[in-house]
């Protein structure tokens, strides 16, 4: 896929400062991405009415509120139009229970949160990347 082409990458995150690190190492590396946050399957749902599924990704935070994201997940798996979207968890959980339930309910790929912005840019820069290549 060409370079040039605008990708929409949608997250729940109800983390205001993980919020903006997401975005600001989206940007810095991908800057033809157009970042778009949601907070619950109708946001999500309107937004991707009005988008090219074919070039979005939606990375989900598990503990976002006032759905989680391994509900957010289940959802998004059960809408037709959007079930074959790539997803990623991004979160700080690191419980092997949770891992294994997120790929149970069809999560492509499992990401911890990480602790400084260079990790944040590293993380995304290659997982926006993978999901390009796919």
């Amino acid at each position: 896929m060409a370079a040039d082409v605008e990708w929409n990458v949608f997250f729940a995150d109800d983390d205001e400062d993980d919020a903006f690190l997401f975005e600001m190492a989206v940007k810095m590396t991908h800057p033809n991405c157009v970042v778009r946050r949601f907070t619950n399957l109708a946001t999500l749902s309107n937004a991707f009415d009005q988008t090219r599924l074919t070039t979005s990704i939606i990375f989900l935070d598990l503990t976002t509120r006032p759905v989680s994201g391994m509900d957010l997940l289940v959802q998004i798996r059960q809408i037709g139009r959007l079930s074959s979207i790539m997803i990623f968890m991004f979160t700080g959980s690191q419980d092997p229970k949770m891992i294994s339930l997120a790929y149970q309910h069809q999560v492509d790929c499992y990401l911890f949160k990480p602790a400084s912005h260079d990790e944040w840019v590293q993380v995304l820069s290659h997982a926006i990347r993978f999901a390009k290549n796919i």
